[in-house]
């Protein structure tokens, strides 16, 4: 029996030897791209991908979240717990200053910021249908969809181009405050911004030597600077004032309503 059983575990081991022989000369003779083209490969590369996908997508998905977002309990603010039978004082004392304690003087409060009065809100008294032309001249750049030579390509021009020289007055086309002076704005050099009431406010561009200031009633005709040299905007452009009109922050072709 004992001899039966010893024949019988040789025999086994006998089989895994050879098993594992060509198992090993199988895998010596296998080249790596013979592996990546077989099936089985591509097989297998693609049921990990597909198994990958389905994992981040259940990792992500309210099925999993349960819509629930998660709430963290709100702790008590942490404070300090006195030790028994000691008080703790914040302020030193005479005696572990080593000098005399100074009285305490009442700290005189700083008198709150003056706030800047609003400007009153203006009424027309003047139709806005007409005009006083800011600068006596011809309009060369018109209001709309039009060719930029600056910018050498077409632009939404929100006001029009009036052809003028350098230190010519400019004026005001009626009556308002001034809103706003822009010194220096990237593409229209100096503006000013005057309001007019009812929503309707006048803009004028490539201006110098301003005579006017923020908040001052403005009366029509009178003087706010002089034309000055080609903002970077109209660069390309003959000199030129360029005046603009809004109503309710919505450009408006001033063209027809100048006197």
């Amino acid at each position: 029996m004992a001899s039966r059983i010893r024949g019988y575990m040789n025999k086994q081991r006998l089989r895994a030897v050879v098993y594992f022989e060509s198992l090993s000369y199988r895998i010596n003779n296998i080249k790596f791209s013979q592996v990546m083209k077989s099936r089985g490969f591509l097989l297998a590369t693609y049921l990990v991908v597909m198994l990958g996908l389905a994992g981040l997508w259940w990792w992500n998905s309210p099925y999993r979240l349960g819509n629930n977002p998660i709430n963290l309990p709100d702790y008590p603010p942490v404070t300090q717990i006195p030790t028994p039978g000691v008080i703790v004082d914040d302020e030193p004392s005479a005696e572990t200053t080593g000098g005399t304690q100074e009285p305490n003087l009442p700290v005189a409060e700083k008198p709150a910021p003056e706030e800047e009065p609003a400007l009153p809100v203006l009424s027309l008294t003047t139709p806005v249908d007409k005009l006083k032309r800011p600068v006596e001249g011809t309009i060369t750049a018109p209001f709309g969809f039009k060719w930029s030579n600056t910018y050498q390509d077409y632009r939404w021009r929100h006001g029009v181009g009036i052809a003028s020289t350098q230190g010519t007055p400019v004026v005001a086309a009626i009556a308002g405050r001034v809103l706003s002076v822009v010194e220096q704005d990237p593409e229209w050099g100096c503006k000013v911004i005057i309001d007019h009431g009812n929503s309707w406010k006048s803009v004028y561009a490539n201006i110098t030597k301003v005579s006017v200031k923020v908040g001052q009633k403005i009366a029509e005709g009178q003087q706010i600077g002089q034309v000055g040299s080609n903002p970077p905007a109209m660069s390309a452009d003959s000199p030129q004032l360029y005046f603009a009109l809004y109503e309710r922050e919505e450009s408006v072709d001033p063209t027809s309503m100048f006197k």
